[in-house]
């Protein structure tokens, strides 16, 4: 057999190795992106999921307790103590934690934690709003008749969800109706008596 005619058997060069391992080593690191990238949005999807209903379980508790409120003694913007058939009420926002007691003298209950892991700051605004009908601001030194709404706000230190909600105490006889608001980053949707918008 002659020289010319022999073929080359003897495998890969080593550019075309090195060549294929840094191919490889990319691929690696995009694949490794990728799958990172959608565990950590899982994450933070079961996060948000979590806080969200733990702020529906408080707020529906605080709107049941605001909404028999027959006379309200202190109105602030991180505190409440309010008046019911069943006594006297304290709801508080303390640093990142809210809380509601009954302070009866001799039947109170011990403040208990309502949620926890909100922001100690809300900047300007108030975890706590009274409302007359016309929008303009109720105090203590007003007639309870004319509280119109209690908006209460949630803001929350690891989530950037901000949830809101109106109570229209039903003791004062003004005609009114609930709104439960979502502010949730996207895209802005109304549902009956829910409304949904950017954050």
């Amino acid at each position: 057999m002659d020289d010319d005619t022999k073929t080359n058997n003897d495998g890969f060069s080593l550019v075309e190795l090195i060549v294929s391992l840094v191919l490889a080593g990319i691929l690696a690191v995009v694949l490794m992106t990728i799958v990172v990238t959608a565990l950590n949005g899982f994450s933070l999807s079961r996060e948000a999921a979590g806080i969200t209903q733990k702020a529906n379980l408080a707020l529906s508790r605080i709107r049941i307790e605001l909404l028999n409120t027959s006379d309200i003694t202190t109105a602030e913007a991180n505190r409440i103590i309010f008046i019911t058939d069943d006594g006297t009420y304290e709801i508080l926002k303390s640093g990142n934690v809210i809380t509601l007691e009954k302070t009866d003298a001799g039947s109170a209950i011990a403040a208990k934690t309502l949620l926890d892991n909100i922001m100690a700051n809300y900047g300007g605004d108030s975890f706590l709003v009274y409302e007359k009908r016309d929008a303009s601001a109720w105090t203590t030194a007003d007639d309870m008749s004319e509280l119109y709404a209690i908006t209460l706000t949630l803001k929350f230190t690891n989530v950037s969800r901000t949830i809101e909600t109106m109570i229209n105490p039903r003791n004062n006889r003004l005609r009114n109706a609930p709104l439960l608001v979502f502010q949730i980053k996207g895209s802005r949707t109304i549902i009956p008596n829910i409304e949904i918008r950017n954050a």
